[in-house]
């Protein structure tokens, strides 16, 4: 509840200075649920005190510190090592994290749960990242090839008109598909 408040300052404090324990308290985590929440908290706390901490009090001091820096680092680490599990919730997670960092390996990861994982949360979920993906590549605002290949955009189109005829989610499912076929057209 604080996060957000008045009491910002503190919060990205007490995360920094306890990097270590809470990137230990994540890696020898063994329960799913709990896992894909630690996930999230990271990938929240990296985008809002890290990635936009302009918004916050001396956000860019903070960003440019040693001890973010670090803790940055170690999130990216300990969620990377987590790309070859076989749950796939927590993939999703480790999916939505490294999107975060527009990483490749995220629409491999998305490829992977889309074929085990049809619900959606999931189909909603992903629906969202291929969306900003959308925006970044018709506003050509970075560098297509480090974001996505064109063998992934197939895949992904494959598994969304196969989802598509499965389940209940046509509108979503052909909403991405015209997302992506708009985005192979454009890489």
């Amino acid at each position: 509840m604080e996060v957000g408040t008045k009491y910002t300052v503190p919060i990205r404090t007490c995360f920094i200075t306890h990097t270590d324990e809470l990137m230990m308290l994540v890696s020898s985590e063994k329960d799913s649920d709990l896992l894909w929440n630690y996930i999230y908290m990271l990938e929240s706390f990296c985008h809002r005190y890290i990635h936009l901490a302009l918004s916050t009090k001396n956000g860019e001091e903070f960003v440019k510190n040693a001890d973010t820096i670090y803790f940055e680092n170690q999130a990216v680490i300990v969620v990377k090592r987590l790309i070859f599990t076989n749950d796939m919730k927590v993939l999703q997670a480790v999916g939505s994290f490294l999107w975060q960092y527009k990483s490749i390996q995220t629409w491999d990861i998305f490829i992977k749960v889309l074929s085990k994982k049809k619900d959606k949360n999931t189909i909603s979920h992903i629906s969202k990242a291929i969306a900003i993906l959308h925006t970044i590549i018709i506003k050509k605002q970075e560098n297509f090839e480090k974001l996505i290949s064109k063998q992934q955009v197939k895949k992904l189109i494959a598994l969304f008109f196969l989802i598509k005829q499965k389940t209940s989610t046509t509108i979503q499912c052909s909403i991405c598909i015209n997302l992506l076929n708009e985005i192979m057209e454009n890489i």
